[in-house]
């Protein structure tokens, strides 16, 4: 049983790797770049003088550096626990921590609620007998894990 955990522990630790590096090399492809939004359009310079102020917080950011050398600081950052910065340079952590506890309250809310309606119903449901019920709000359940939650969300909202 041990070697089992170890085995799932070690397999769960090199998929959090893989999906990390993925997900970091892939955003670095994406258009665009952080430096030239904190300059923005900067119709005052010229192009050389945008391009130096560019550079500038490049080099602020460290965007000049190796991607490879990026993602290990990163990680190293995310092992002690430091997640990181803003673009302005405020740290992260105390933004993540003071919404935490509101997030955590909603998730707690959100899976009573599930508990108490999906509890309800599926008693309900044995207790009428009626298999096309059952049926029915197996398929509703099923569609309403497919839909996206954002998209679910704005429908709802609307």
């Amino acid at each position: 049983m041990v070697t089992n955990l170890a085995t799932r522990l070690l397999q769960a630790f090199a998929v959090l790797v893989t999906v990390s590096l993925l997900i970091y090399f892939l955003l670095d492809l994406l258009p665009g770049d952080a430096a030239e939004q904190l300059v923005g359009p900067a119709y005052d310079l010229t192009t050389e003088e945008r391009a130096q102020r560019v550079q500038q917080e490049r080099e602020r950011l460290g965007l000049d550096r190796p991607l490879i050398v990026r993602y290990l600081e990163w990680l190293g950052g995310m092992v002690t626990g430091d997640i990181g910065r803003t673009v302005r340079g405020a740290p992260i952590a105390p933004l993540v921590g003071d919404r935490l506890a509101v997030s955590l309250e909603i998730a707690l809310a959100s899976v009573i609620i599930a508990l108490l309606v999906s509890v309800g119903l599926a008693l309900l449901i044995q207790a009428l007998g009626q298999d096309w019920l059952a049926k029915f709000a197996q398929a509703t359940s099923s569609a309403f894990i497919i839909v996206p939650q954002f998209y679910l969300a704005f429908l709802v909202v609307l």
